[in-house]
C-alpha cells in the first residue's frame, strides 16, 4: 500500500501498486498553487515533489485599438483588437456577423441583410444583446493568436479581424476565449 501526505504530514490517500510497481493516485482536490507532497511505501518514506497546481485562468480583455466612434461604442473603420490574457495563453477571436431586429408586434421579428434581402424570424431565433433585439447569422469568422504572439505580460494586439472582416462592413458580435497553458479556459 501506497499512503499520500501532504507536507503538514496529513494522510490524502491510498493506493496500491500494480505488478510492474506503478501507482496513480486521483486526488479529489487540489488546491491552486504550489502543493508539496511525499509518499511512504513499504515502512519508506519519499522525498518530497511540488505539485503547482493551476484551477483557473482570469477572464481575457479585449478592445479595440483604434476606437473610431465614441470611444467605448465599438464603432470603427480598423477592428484591431488588443487586450490582456494570462501569459503563455492562447486567444481565440470570434466574430459572428448580426442584424438588429424590428419587432412586428405579431411575434415575429424582420431583419434585412448585408445583400438588401428582408427575412421574419420568431422569436426562438432572436438574441438578446446589451438589451436590443439581434439575429445571430451563420456568419462567423474565427482567427486564433497563439501562445507566441502574447507578450510576457500577457498583453496582445490582433489585426487579422481587420483583414477577416475587410469589404464586409456590419455588426459583429465579438467573443474573446482565452486557454492558459493548464488548459483552463475563460470567456469574454
Amino acid at each position: 500500500e501506497v499512503k499520500i501526505y501532504d507536507s503538514s504530514d496529513n494522510l490524502i490517500g491510498t493506493s496500491k501498486s500494480g505488478e510492474d510497481g506503478v501507482w496513480t493516485y486521483d486526488f479529489d482536490s487540489n488546491p491552486s498553487g504550489v502543493n508539496v507532497y511525499y509518499v511512504i511505501a513499504n515502512g519508506k518514506r519519499s522525498d518530497n515533489y511540488t505539485l503547482n497546481v493551476d484551477n483557473s485562468t482570469p477572464d481575457p480583455t479585449a478592445d479595440l485599438k483604434n476606437d473610431t466612434g465614441t470611444d467605448g461604442d465599438w464603432i470603427t473603420n480598423d477592428p484591431t483588437i488588443e487586450g490582456n490574457v494570462e501569459a503563455g495563453s492562447t486567444v481565440k477571436v470570434s466574430a459572428e456577423r448580426v442584424y438588429e431586429l424590428t419587432d412586428n408586434n405579431d411575434g415575429t421579428y424582420s431583419y434585412t441583410d448585408s445583400s438588401g434581402t428582408s427575412h421574419t424570424i420568431n422569436a426562438a431565433e432572436k438574441t438578446l444583446i446589451d438589451g436590443k433585439n439581434y439575429f445571430v447569422s451563420t456568419e462567423k469568422y474565427t482567427y486564433t493568436v497563439d501562445s507566441e504572439n502574447i507578450k510576457s505580460d500577457g498583453s496582445y494586439e490582433t489585426g487579422e479581424l481587420a483583414t477577416i472582416l475587410n469589404g464586409k462592413d456590419g455588426q459583429y458580435r465579438v467573443t474573446v476565449n482565452s486557454t492558459d497553458v493548464a488548459g483552463n479556459s475563460s470567456n469574454l
